[in-house]
């Protein structure tokens, strides 16, 4: 009993030489873990990226044995945030994810551009690392109005006083300075990039 392709309008001996000619036909865009066949390559490829049956790496157009198989390959060839199954193109796209999404925003640290595991972990980074000393310094007494920080003595002999150019405002102290940073819309102010203030 013979085998018939529609698509190509032509008769096989058997249903095993109609697989072959799939196979091979250019005519045919076929899905070999499910014998489905397609109209376009467009279309093969969304039916392996839509179906959970199939394990298939969009980036590289290149399908795997199982899940694991290709969230390992995610993992190690591609930026993967496995908590949201989403793979992003490089590092950047990664950080710039785990900054925004709700279920990273408060565990991880931009200025490091690492995530944490729990709330502990990441207050322990920010009490004990380098990199965060100034904001801790900074936030270790109450904070107070900038306006209760301007300098009014100028007849002072003292070191020169923090100062904002922009604003044209001097402050007694290097805090009152940073909290104006921080506060102020008129400033793109970074702490631990720039801890000297100016």
């Amino acid at each position: 009993m013979g085998a018939y392709c529609h698509r190509c309008a032509r008769e096989f001996v058997d249903q095993s030489a109609l697989e072959q000619h799939r196979q091979n036909s250019s005519a045919h865009r076929t899905c070999f873990d499910c014998a489905k066949t397609f109209d376009t390559w467009k279309g093969l490829k969304e039916h392996c990226v839509q179906s959970p049956a199939h394990h298939y790496c969009q980036r590289c157009d290149e399908s795997f044995a199982d899940r694991a198989a290709v969230v390992e390959h995610w993992s190690t060839v591609h930026r993967y945030c496995r908590e949201c199954d989403r793979v992003l193109t490089n590092d950047k796209g990664l950080h710039e994810h785990y900054r925004q999404a709700g279920v990273h925003r408060e565990l991880y640290c931009a200025v490091c551009e690492r995530l944490f595991v729990d709330d502990a972990a990441i207050r322990a980074h920010r009490r004990d690392a380098k990199v965060h000393e100034e904001e801790r310094w900074s936030s270790d007494e109450e904070p107070e109005c900038p306006d209760s920080e301007e300098y009014d003595d100028e007849d002072s002999e003292e070191e020169e006083a923090p100062y904002c150019a922009d604003c044209d405002r001097p402050f007694k102290a290097i805090r009152g300075l940073h909290d104006h940073y921080r506060q102020s819309p008129a400033h793109n102010y970074c702490l631990p990039c720039n801890p000297s203030g100016k």
